[in-house]
């Protein structure tokens, strides 16, 4: 038995497809009636004495053809096993990033994931969900490094409840024993154990009768020789108006085996220029004057700041602001993405945005 990349198993005698099963034997006897019936006149031959002649050759050819078409039948299995054989198992096959970039075939991953699901059970509960859930989903690469760095940001606490917890106190009451949930967890099992603990902890007294739920997924944005992007998108519920949500994005040098930081990409004292650069995009893409105030934002003191959050994408360097982070929940995230072309006097010769600006 062989299996293909279109899910077709072929023995010698038999082949299976998702449209049902094809029996060989079967095909060979409708293939010998076939080429009776095609015989010139032959409706008029059954009735003559030469009909029990003229069958006994055609049963001859005929057994002469299914043997050669058995003989292909067979040497074409022999191939495709040999090639399936070759052929990498589903969880560590080539993925394509998000923007359809290839990953370097030299760092395979395959993705893993972690489920647990909470017992408690509310008489009749407020929300679409039946149960508590906590759910991970991460890749696991050959490079136990980066494995590392991942496990450390699924495993960290909610970047925006220390970042932006003033915004937050009114809409998520739990959020203040949510340190309960990332404190010693050394896993994701337990991280998923100890949120779980802490929603039966509160469930009880919780008049709203709301499921929990946890959901962080890991996804790989863009993997190259040289660098590996991902991000870890955060999705808590924990009782409040809404979601909170949470992005970590992760580029990773893969010569070095360490994050890439803004400043290792950029010439001596650029900053302060990419920041101008920066300003001059985010207010074209808020329409915003040069002169309008941003005292609308949440930046501080009312100046432009980049956040902390950003990756190398195919268009050029992208910053991401967190909900919260400079806008009410109800106005998103906001990406601010800066083109190659903006980057050219910026970007330090030999980095790893160096070689992305050569390739678009």
């Amino acid at each position: 038995m062989i299996r293909c990349k279109n899910q077709i198993s072929l023995p010698l005698n038999r082949l299976t497809t998702t449209g049902g099963v094809f029996d060989l034997y079967s095909f060979c006897f409708d293939y010998r009636i076939f080429c009776l019936a095609v015989q010139p006149n032959f409706e008029v031959a059954k009735g003559s004495s030469f009909y029990d002649q003229e069958y006994e050759n055609t049963l001859t050819i005929n057994y002469l053809v299914m043997k050669t078409i058995i003989f292909f039948l067979a040497a074409a299995s022999l191939v495709l096993k040999s090639f399936s054989a070759l052929e990498p198992s589903e969880s560590s096959e080539r993925h394509f990033s998000s923007r359809g970039t290839p990953v370097n075939p030299s760092l395979p991953y395959r993705y893993d994931s972690v489920k647990l699901v909470s017992k408690f059970q509310y008489d009749h509960p407020v929300s679409a969900n039946k149960q508590a859930y906590a759910r991970i989903v991460y890749p696991v690469f050959p490079d136990n490094n980066l494995n590392g760095i991942i496990t450390d940001a699924v495993l960290s606490p909610l970047k925006v409840k220390y970042q932006f917890k003033n915004s937050l106190t009114a809409e998520y009451p739990a959020l203040s024993n949510m340190d309960a949930v990332n404190n010693g967890a050394g896993e994701y099992r337990e991280l998923a154990a100890n949120f779980l603990r802490q929603f039966e902890t509160e469930a009880p007294g919780d008049y709203s009768k709301a499921y929990w739920y946890a959901d962080i997924q890991v996804k790989i944005l863009c993997e190259s020789q040289d660098f590996t992007a991902v991000v870890c998108e955060k999705d808590y519920f924990t009782g409040g108006l809404h979601d909170l949500y949470d992005h970590q994005f992760l580029n990773y040098d893969n010569h070095n085996h360490q994050l890439i930081t803004l400043e290792s990409q950029l010439k001596p004292n650029k900053k302060a220029q990419l920041k101008s650069i920066a300003e001059r995009i985010f207010r074209k893409n808020e329409h915003l004057s040069a002169k309008d105030e941003l005292d609308g934002y949440f930046f501080e003191n009312a100046k432009f700041g980049l956040p902390a959050s950003f990756t190398i994408t195919d268009n050029g360097l992208m910053f991401f602001y967190e909900y919260y982070e400079i806008k009410p929940f109800a106005a998103g995230t906001t990406k601010l993405v800066i083109p190659f072309t903006e980057l050219k006097e910026l970007v330090l010769p030999g980095s790893i945005m160096a070689g992305q600006m050569k390739l678009h």
